[in-house]
């Protein structure tokens, strides 16, 4: 159980950090049973995280997570959601909820564990894995999806669900982030990569219109997985081969279709490259 966040005097506050206390509730797990429902385990404020008995449920409020929180059977609305705020956390959404909100960040802090799972329906304007690991069997609708950021400690990302974002994919990891999708879609208009990684794709489909990749961002592809530009990039895609940013197990067919689509993929023995 948690103790007492360190308190800090009203006077050291902005007038803009005073405002937030008022709309900020802190989940921190004092009840013990990690649930949103129970008043006990939420805090009022962010900053000086005074006990309280009420439950957040308003559409202005901003909320933090420092513990464990298991979102169960709820549909909620809210401004944002901020987990791991200086401490270890960990966020369950069940399969019959869903949440509304303009921002949802896991991972504040880069020095704690933190991880994020969604079997749910999550529909942020933006949504960022900007530290730990997050594991997607549900679905998020969201303007921009961003995995990982410049500062971004350890990302990992998995994705079995559905994803669409209506703006930009974005990614932006060290040598050690990686995004696994083993089944379901990921579509958006535009993906842009920087910083390093590795893409395994094993299964599902990802589609965009046009993409941006980094010279050190690696893509690996397996199984059924599938990769579909909707314009036709064929020569950029072979150039990416040859150079090894992008690899198959034996090898990585890349076609343009009769809807003047590129697509890769891995196929057959005797149409690989």
């Amino acid at each position: 159980m948690f103790g007492l966040m360190a308190p800090i005097a009203a006077k050291e506050l902005s007038v803009e950090q005073l405002e937030q206390e008022k709309v900020s509730y802190t989940f921190l797990n004092d009840a013990g049973d990690s649930l949103w429902s129970t008043p006990g385990n939420w805090r009022k404020g962010k900053f000086k995280a005074k006990k309280s008995t009420e439950i957040p449920g308003s559409e202005e409020d901003l909320l933090f997570t420092g513990a464990d929180l298991e979102i169960v059977d709820k549909q909620l609305k809210f401004k944002s959601l901020t987990t791991g705020f200086h401490r270890d956390s960990s966020v369950f959404v069940d399969q019959s909820s869903s949440i509304k909100a303009n921002n949802i960040m896991v991972g504040f802090v880069g020095n704690k564990k933190h991880s994020f799972n969604n079997k749910g329906k999550l529909e942020p304007t933006i949504f960022t894995l900007k530290n730990g690991v997050c594991n997607n069997e549900g679905k998020i609708f969201a303007d921009n999806v961003t995995i990982g950021r410049k500062d971004s400690k350890v990302v990992e990302f998995n994705n079995s669900g559905h994803i669409t974002a209506k703006k930009i994919f974005a990614v932006n990891m060290n040598e050690s982030g990686k995004i696994t999708m083993t089944g379901g879609s990921v579509v958006a208009p535009q993906l842009r990569v920087a910083g390093s990684g590795l893409l395994s794709l094993e299964g599902g489909k990802m589609t965009f219109d046009k993409f941006v990749l980094s010279d050190d961002f690696r893509i690996k592809l397996s199984g059924s997985a599938k990769i579909v530009i909707r314009n036709k990039v064929k020569s950029v895609l072979y150039k990416k081969i040859q150079q090894g940013k992008i690899s198959g197990e034996g090898g990585v067919t890349i076609i343009d279709n009769k809807n003047g689509y590129t697509i890769a993929n891995v196929k057959k023995e005797e149409s690989k490259i």
